[in-house]
C-alpha cells in the first residue's frame, strides 16, 4: 500500500513540475515539431547515438562518421 501512496505522490509531483514550468503547456505538448529531436530521441530508445546506418540520410547539421549518421549538436553530443 505505501508503494502505491509513493508511486501516486511521484507521478503527481513530475505532473505539476511539468505543467507549473510551462514546459508542457497543453495534453500532447510534450512531442517536438523538430524532427532533429524526434529522431535522436528514437535512436538514444534503441540504444544507438546514431541516426542512420545509410550515409543517404545526412541532411543539414547531420555529419557521416564511424558508420552512422550522427547530429552534431543536441543529445548525442
Amino acid at each position: 500500500m505505501n508503494f502505491l501512496v509513493n508511486a501516486y505522490l511521484s507521478l503527481l509531483a513530475t505532473v505539476l513540475l511539468l505543467v507549473g514550468t510551462g514546459l508542457v503547456k497543453e495534453w500532447g505538448g510534450w512531442y517536438s515539431y523538430n524532427s532533429a529531436y524526434r529522431l535522436q530521441t528514437e535512436a538514444a530508445l534503441h540504444g544507438e547515438l546514431r541516426l542512420s546506418a545509410s550515409p543517404a540520410d545526412a541532411v543539414h547539421d547531420m555529419v557521416w562518421n564511424n558508420g552512422g549518421v550522427h547530429q552534431v549538436w543536441g543529445l548525442g553530443v
